[in-house]
């Protein structure tokens, strides 16, 4: 993994991905690795973005993680790949699942703007 962060620190965003992507080969249950890939496809190549593919690894990662703060990153993230997807229900309840598990101001406003 810090192989991987220090290709992304550098800007080798592919490099990273396949280092993140080893990472959950090799550990096949490690949350953390799962939402690095949904980073470097976020990240990568910008644009275009893999906004699927980003959602199935957020997925994972949501599968495999334990923390409280970095599942509400990963709720967060999700809801915004659902956004951008135009799945509108799934987001909010991706927003208000980071908002219970600890989400900020700003997510609170998402919520009350976007989530009738």
């Amino acid at each position: 993994m810090d192989s991987g962060y220090k290709k992304s620190g550098s800007g080798d965003e592919q490099g990273a991905l396949a280092d993140f992507t080893k990472a959950s080969e090799i550990v096949p249950d490690y949350g953390e690795a799962y939402y690095d890939i949904a980073q470097c496809k976020l990240n990568c190549c910008t644009p275009p973005q893999d906004w699927n593919g980003a959602l199935i690894a957020l997925n994972k990662a949501i599968e495999f993680t334990t923390y409280r703060n970095t599942l509400m990153n990963e709720y967060r993230t999700r809801g915004m790949v659902k956004e951008h997807l135009g799945d509108y229900e799934g987001r909010c309840a991706d927003y208000k699942e980071a908002f219970q598990l600890g989400g900020d101001a700003d997510l609170a406003e998402k919520i009350n703007h976007l989530c009738k």
